[in-house]
């Protein structure tokens, strides 16, 4: 990189699963995502420290610790305030919302209560 050059780069949060924003599987996901992302915009203050970076599994991404200008880390701060969690732990994004996120109806049978 040049001086007075600036590069753009995908990067994926690393140690912490944040919601979907492509392909969210609910509409809480999704809802949750776009505040994760208007979080990190808040924070980001343009400039941004980037470690421990590795390849990512998907071309033209890397995984990241993320860090900000005042040496927040991105990724914990999203945990601490709900909008991600650790990696190894269930997404909790769609466990209290039964609609899907194209708006379809749940396809489960009703559950009948006569005995």
């Amino acid at each position: 990189i040049w001086i007075d050059q600036s590069v753009t780069i995908a990067v994926r949060l690393a140690n912490v699963d944040a919601p979907e924003i492509g392909r969210p599987a609910c509409r809480a996901e999704r809802a949750i995502a776009d505040a994760a992302k208007a979080t990190v915009e808040g924070l980001a203050d343009d400039r941004l420290f980037l470690r421990n970076i590795s390849l990512g599994k998907y071309a033209g991404r890397v995984v990241a610790e993320v860090d900000t200008l005042d040496g927040t880390n991105i990724g914990a701060h999203l945990v601490s305030i709900g909008q991600a969690v650790p990696d190894g732990v269930e997404d909790p994004w769609c466990l209290e919302s039964a609609t899907p996120s194209d708006g379809n109806a749940s396809s489960a049978p009703a559950q009948s209560s006569a005995p």
